[in-house]
Formats: structure tokens, sequence, C-alpha cells
């Protein structure tokens, strides 16, 4: 695959017109969380706006969805200081944790990427700091972040992204509980919710707070190639959907199932050269493309760790590499770096 190239544009905007206080240097845990009352937090996380979503932290709105000022602008910004807490805005699966180096998502700095059941993504950019993981599930009101000034950004602030899988960006402000007053750049943005570092005990026995499917296919799958080196990676993005990864290896080397299953298709698919597709015990596929030799058939049964194909070079904008999907029954691309074990 072509690497992306497509990169973000400078996502603070107006942050810098009004000024703020900043926390030099390495950043604590704020007072709120080291002397917390959880039964107070539980209190008003029952309190929250009856909405599908949360406002994800508090300060002031400075730039909105597709302005005027930018109209490549994917999500909104809430400017406040370093350390702020960020909170998830709804209920999901962390599917990405840590700071974007490559990629569309390049200039966001530390960000986290939750995928919620709704089939939407929320995206938490320019963090200070990281309070979750790959693979964790998150519940709506829960602190994942401190608010920071990383990546492309000209003050502290988060921004704030709305999508849906595989689909176009969604306007956050039309989907967030409506405040007292309508909100424009400058308004305040007050806390809604308290942080919680814990979900209350009773969501853990709700039914509609169940794992998601992703999460219960953690664990089936093993790494395709002896390297873990990711050259592209998962983006979901319309204006550039990547639904793999490319890892990178030594040309020739083996190319191995990452679960046991059916060889179901093998040749050339679309821009995918020399493909196999491997349909697993819960219908799940896996994808593998850019070999330079495959080395099963259609109908063939493999285990996990059966070597497949060999690694190619099909692909002179990138070293040697293969490019692995996984995919769900019902075809769904699902992020296969946070289903691979670490």
């Amino acid at each position: 695959m072509k690497p992306l190239t497509v990169v973000r544009s400078l996502t603070a905007g107006l942050v810098g017109i009004i000024a703020f206080g900043t926390v030099a240097g390495a950043v604590s845990l704020p007072a709120w969380w080291r002397d917390r009352d959880p039964a107070g937090d539980r209190a008003s996380l029952a309190a929250a706006p009856v909405s599908r979503y949360v406002w994800p932290t508090y300060g002031y709105f400075t730039q909105e969805f597709r302005s005027s000022f930018n109209p490549s602008h994917s999500g909104i910004d809430i400017a406040g200081s370093v350390g702020t807490p960020i909170i998830a805005a709804a209920d999901g699966v962390v599917t990405y944790a840590g700071f974007v180096r490559s990629g569309y998502n390049y200039g966001l700095g530390n960000m986290v990427e939750v995928r919620h059941a709704d089939g939407t993504l929320a995206r938490y950019a320019h963090n200070s700091r990281l309070l979750v993981r790959e693979g964790q599930s998150v519940y709506q009101g829960q602190a994942i972040a401190l608010m920071g000034n990383t990546g492309n950004s000209t003050g502290p602030h988060l921004h704030f992204e709305l999508q849906q899988v595989g689909g176009g960006f969604l306007d956050p402000l039309q989907y967030l509980p409506p405040l007292s007053q309508p909100v424009r750049v400058g308004s305040q943005i007050p806390r809604q919710v308290q942080p919680v570092a814990e979900p209350p005990v009773t969501a853990q026995r709700d039914p509609r707070r169940s794992a998601l499917p992703i999460g219960r296919r953690a664990g089936l799958y093993r790494w395709p190639t002896q390297s873990r080196q990711i050259v592209g990676g998962y983006v979901t993005a319309m204006e550039r959907p990547h639904f793999g990864l490319d890892i990178a290896g030594t040309l020739y080397s083996p190319v191995q199932a990452a679960a046991a299953g059916e060889v179901t298709f093998a040749g050339d698919r679309g821009v995918l050269r020399n493909v196999l597709e491997i349909r697993h015990a819960d219908d799940s596929t896996t994808v593998y493309a850019n070999n330079h030799q495959l080395r099963v058939r259609v109908g063939q049964r493999v285990r996990q760790g059966d070597t497949i194909a060999t690694l190619g070079n099909l692909d002179p904008y990138q070293p040697p590499h293969l490019h692995f999907e996984i995919r769900a029954a019902n075809g769904q691309p699902l992020n296969p770096y946070i289903l691979l074990p670490r």
C-alpha cells in the first residue's frame, strides 16, 4: 500500500486568541484524581445529561466544525489549562492510544480513539497524558486523558472528533447535549460530569454495556509475520481509508496464518495483489496481501502458524511488507492492532 501522505491541518485555530494558564514540564495527576470520592463520582455520573454522548471536557469553545476560518477542521476545539481532565463521551473500546507519528491523523499529538457500539468513533487529541490503553473498555464519564498541547497545536486544548466507522466526520455539536446558551466561539463550556476512574459497579451488570464484538475476538489471532514493525496503520477516515496494517519484514520471509481456518480466496483483488483470504471458526476473515508467492490453494484447511505465503515487495513506495486485514463476519473491517497479542 502507498504511504499515507495526507496529514491534518493545524487544529488549534483560535486557541491563541484566549489566554490560558499552562503547567510547564511533567504533568502530575490533579487533586480531583488523587482525592476523589468514588461515591460522589457515581452520583455525578448518574446526574449526567440524558444524551448518547456527554461533553468530553470543559473550558472555552475556540473552533467549530468545518468553520469558514478552517473548512477542513474535522472536529471542535475546547481550550483550557494543561491537566484539565478529558472524559469519554460515550461507552466504547479504545482502538488507539498513543502519539500519532504518521498517517492521516498526523499532527493530533497524544491521541485517544474510542469506538462505540453505535458505529461511531471519537478522537480526543493533543493530550498531555493518556490514562487508558488500546483494547481497554471505557465508560461514559471515565477519565481517559489530561488536556495538553502536543502535536500541531498553538495552545492547550482538546480537539474532539466524531466519525462514522468507514464514513464521514460528524459535527459533534449535533450530538452533544445542548447548553443553556447557544455554543459559539468564545462560549464557556461548564463541567457537565465529574470524571470517574472506574465505572459504577452496577454498570458492569448492565447488558447494554456488554463487551463489544471486537473485544470478544482478542486472543484469537497471532502476528502473521516474524516482524512487528508497522509501516502503515489502520485508518478509517473517509478521505484516506486504510483498513489494515502494513507490516514490514524481510523479503521472501514466511507469512503465517493468524488463526486456523479455510482458504476462501487466492489471487488479485482490486488494488491488492497476490491476496489470500482465510475464513475462521467465528466467520471472521483475515486478508494477506502483497505476497511474493502463495503456498496454499482455495479450499485448503490451515492451522494457526502454518506458512501460507512468502512476503513480497509489490509496492515500490514501501519496503517489503505484508498488508494484513481482519474483517468481521459481516465484512466490517476491524483494527488488527488491538486484536493481535503484545
